[in-house]
């Protein structure tokens, strides 16, 4: 986007931060939410120690890696009628939350000015804020998870690591990052950007994490790094200020969006059907499409800043905004054909979504108020 674009963007959320540590409280409960004040020293393990449950994520949902969701096909699922499942809010005091990931159902991580864990029927505090907002989350399974974050007007950041006991703080460069995703467990990208003498230049950066440690496989000052995704070590794409970043290791080109759109998330089934979403010049959401070849957007409606977007095939993509004050929350399907408001509501600012497969979606975000909201897509209960 444009540069004075994510200015307003960023400087909106350290007003609402501000407002939020002084209106509400740092430790709360709630329905559903469990408190986990202990620090358990036990099962300490290294980010660097490999991970026998590592998984690539171009395999770990229910996505048809054949298929395009811009093409109808025979993805149907006769066993399930997605008519039958709704969007309603999950009980629990959360804290102002912008990203989720999980392994399953039973086995969820949400992230923002604190982490959450869901077992599949409560969610429970694992950690009060850790001195980060954190905005993004990512694990090759349930000990070996990643959280990464920072304000760029701070110039604080880092990235913690999670080994089924304890959340640490690893040796990665203190900057700030807005996006993390990897391949396994030694082989994960971070992004992210500061600014450099005040607002007039910053630099953005790609880095890489070997199992070992993180160097820099990429900066510019002309670009601006807000997530990364993949489909595989040598398939990965990051999300800029009007375009994708696409490369691996030390190559990466930059290729050009329509619609001016400003790529905040990206999600694919193959190297030939990939959707990101994001906003454009008039801060109005903006859907794009990879083919393969060359981006194209993707007729829709007029929809709010589209911040998440996540799939579990080509006739099943949702796409979740909302204003940065809060409010407007959307959440919009991509059934195949084309893109449409979901019902129900009226739903937080959302900021991230995923799932564990079909009828199985989480998304998250924050209130006016600064309250973190989560919200399950499934049968009805």
């Amino acid at each position: 986007m444009k540069f004075s674009k994510w200015l307003l963007l960023f400087s909106m959320t350290v007003l609402l931060l501000a407002c939020t540590a002084a209106c509400a409280p740092h430790h709360r409960g709630g329905a559903n939410m469990a408190d986990d004040d202990s620090d358990d020293d036990n099962n300490d393990s290294s980010p660097n120690s490999d991970d026998d449950n590592d998984s690539s994520p171009s395999s770990d949902d229910d996505s048809d890696d054949d298929a395009s969701p811009t093409d109808d096909d025979d993805n149907d699922d006769d066993d399930n009628d997605d008519d039958d499942f709704v969007w309603a809010p999950m009980a629990g005091d959360f804290p102002l939350l912008r990203a989720v990931w999980g392994t399953t159902h039973d086995d969820v991580f949400a992230v923002g000015d604190g982490i959450v864990q869901y077992d599949g029927v409560a969610w429970r505090r694992m950690s009060e804020q850790l001195g980060l907002a954190l905005n993004a989350v990512w694990g090759t399974s349930s000990t070996n998870v990643f959280a990464a974050g920072g304000l760029p007007e701070t110039l604080a950041g880092g990235i913690y690591y999670y080994n089924g006991a304890t959340w640490t703080m690893t040796d990665a460069p203190q900057q700030p990052y807005t996006g993390i995703w990897g391949a396994s467990s030694t082989d994960i990208y971070s992004v992210g950007y500061e600014p450099v003498a005040g607002w007039f230049y910053y630099t953005g950066w790609i880095s890489r994490y070997d199992g070992s440690s993180w160097s820099e496989v990429f900066s510019s000052s002309t670009v601006i790094p807000v997530s990364v995704w993949g489909l595989s070590a040598t398939d990965v794409y990051v999300g800029v200020d009007g375009g994708v970043l696409h490369g691996s290791g030390l190559s990466w080109q930059m290729e050009e969006v329509p619609s001016e759109c400003d790529v905040a998330a990206l999600w694919g089934a193959s190297p030939s059907d990939i959707c990101a979403v994001g906003l454009d010049n008039d801060a109005v959401g903006c859907i794009v499409h990879y083919d393969g070849e060359s981006w194209s957007a993707m007729s829709q409606g007029q929809f709010t800043m589209l911040w998440g977007i996540w799939g579990s095939s080509n006739t099943d993509v949702f796409a979740v905004g909302g204003e940065d004050t809060g409010d407007n929350g959307t959440i919009i399907h991509y059934d195949g054909a084309s893109w449409s408001a979901m019902t129900g509501g009226p739903y937080s600012s959302l900021q991230g979504i995923w799932g564990s497969g079909l009828g199985d979606v989480f998304a998250v975000g924050y209130d006016q108020a600064g309250n973190g909201a989560i919200y399950h897509y499934g049968p009805p209960q």
